[in-house]
C-alpha cells in the first residue's frame, strides 16, 4: 500500500481522489448509427479504363496532333499496358487511333504540298525526294580505286 499523500492525507496519493468520485455516465452509440448505412468500399488503385464515345473522340484528336501511344496513354490516364490491351482488344479504339494519325499526316502533307506550290524551294526538294526518290535523291557513292604508281624515266 502506498503512503498517504502529503497534502490530502488520503492513502494512495492523488489517484485516490479519482477512485472516490462516481463514474460519469457514458452514452453508448451503436456503430451502425454513427456512420449511417454500411457502404461498399472502393477498390484500391486506378479506376477502371472504360472506352466511351468521348474517349474515342479524344484519342482521335490527340493522335492527329502527333502524340505517340505512350503519350496517348498518359493523356487518357491509363497505364501503357492498359492502353495496348485496349488497342488490341477493341477494334473501334484501334481505328480511332489510326484515323487520328492518318488525319495528322494528311494535314502536314497538305501543308507541305501548299508550301511547295507557293515557291518554297526546300519544301519542293523535300517533297520531290520523298515522292519520287528514284529521280530526285542525290546518292553519294564512294569508289575505292587502287592505283599502282611506278617510277617513270624522263624519256618515257
Amino acid at each position: 500500500m502506498r503512503p498517504p499523500h502529503p497534502s490530502t492525507g488520503t492513502p494512495g496519493g492523488c489517484l485516490s481522489r479519482v477512485r472516490d468520485t462516481p463514474p460519469k455516465k457514458i452514452k453508448i452509440i451503436p456503430i451502425s448509427m454513427k456512420k449511417g448505412p454500411i457502404q461498399k468500399t472502393k477498390k484500391p488503385g486506378r479506376p477502371s479504363f472504360r472506352i466511351t464515345p468521348e474517349v474515342l473522340d479524344k484519342v482521335e484528336k490527340l493522335s492527329s496532333l502527333g502524340l505517340n501511344n505512350d503519350q496517348l496513354a498518359v493523356m487518357l490516364g491509363c497505364s501503357r499496358s492498359t492502353f495496348y490491351k485496349a488497342q488490341t482488344g477493341n477494334p473501334k479504339f484501334a481505328h480511332s487511333i489510326l484515323k487520328g494519325k492518318t488525319s495528322g499526316i494528311l494535314n502536314v502533307s497538305n501543308a507541305l504540298f501548299n508550301n511547295a506550290l507557293d515557291g518554297s524551294v526546300p519544301a519542293q526538294i523535300f517533297f520531290l525526294k520523298n515522292r519520287s526518290p528514284d529521280q530526285w535523291n542525290q546518292e553519294t557513292r564512294r569508289v575505292r580505286m587502287e592505283v599502282e604508281v611506278t617510277k617513270m624515266s624522263d624519256s618515257q
